[in-house]
């Protein structure tokens, strides 16, 4: 069974902004800080939540993905290795 469309209506202010009605922001799961891709076709936008960027966090001397969606292994092994070399260099 498909779920109802939400129909809601925003403006955009003088600063460019445009707010998303909470009804579409609960529904959704957004919080402040989502970040989105914007897509214009045939007059229309589309926005598309982007996917939480994941964080290395170091935990009891060890490096853990503490959020976002999950990474590939060659994507964290290469993070965890930048964040090494991160923490020896000092920078």
């Amino acid at each position: 069974m498909a779920k109802e469309a939400i129909e809601l209506e925003t403006m955009i202010d003088r600063a460019g902004r445009l707010v998303l009605p909470k009804p579409i922001r609960d529904l959704m799961g957004l919080s402040p800080g989502t970040r989105f891709e914007i897509y214009e076709r045939d007059g229309e936008i589309r926005l598309v939540p982007l996917p939480e960027a994941p964080t290395l966090e170091k935990r009891d001397g060890v490096l853990v993905v503490t959020s976002g969606d999950p990474l590939p292994e060659e994507d964290w092994t290469s993070r965890i290795r930048a964040a090494r070399t991160q923490s020896q260099t000092g920078r």
